[in-house]
């Protein structure tokens, strides 16, 4: 009966994790007045994630959130905003190695010739939209 209280804890924190990814219908939930306001074919698309050449910004934050990176500049000497998207890519990494004897606390530990094998994750462009005037006038996605 001790261990109810650790084990209910654990199971919520657990639970907890698994409601935290956020999606097109998550942000029409929680913005409503933005979403009501779009023709009912861009809602359509928003729902899909999609977004189309002449939506706002908040249509386009509906369909696929808050950007990673936002720039301003001009193109064609108008200025110009753009949005970024970024996904992680795995990239798996091995390597050869040489220890040299240290000292931890209990004993020695590290010396010898040893091989290790990892996974980083490397961030790439995912989406770029680009706003003139605050309406799209160019995007990019990643198939």
């Amino acid at each position: 009966m001790r261990c109810f209280p650790f084990l209910a804890l654990a199971l919520a924190f657990l639970l907890s994790g698994c409601t935290t990814v956020s999606g097109p219908d998550q942000r029409i939930a929680q913005n409503p007045a933005w979403y009501s306001e779009l023709k009912q074919e861009d809602q359509l698309l928003i729902r899909q994630g999609r977004i189309r050449e002449g939506m706002g910004k908040n249509a386009v934050f509906l369909a696929w959130g808050n950007p990673d990176s936002v720039t301003t500049g001009t193109d064609r000497g108008k200025p110009v905003e753009t949005w970024t998207y970024l996904t992680y890519q795995p990239q798996f990494v091995s390597g050869f190695g040489m220890g040299v004897p240290a000292y931890y606390g209990m004993g020695y530990y590290g010396y010898g010739p040893g091989v290790f094998q990892d996974v980083i994750y490397t961030q790439e462009p995912a989406a770029m939209v680009q706003f003139e005037n605050s309406r799209v006038v160019a995007w990019q996605a990643r198939r």
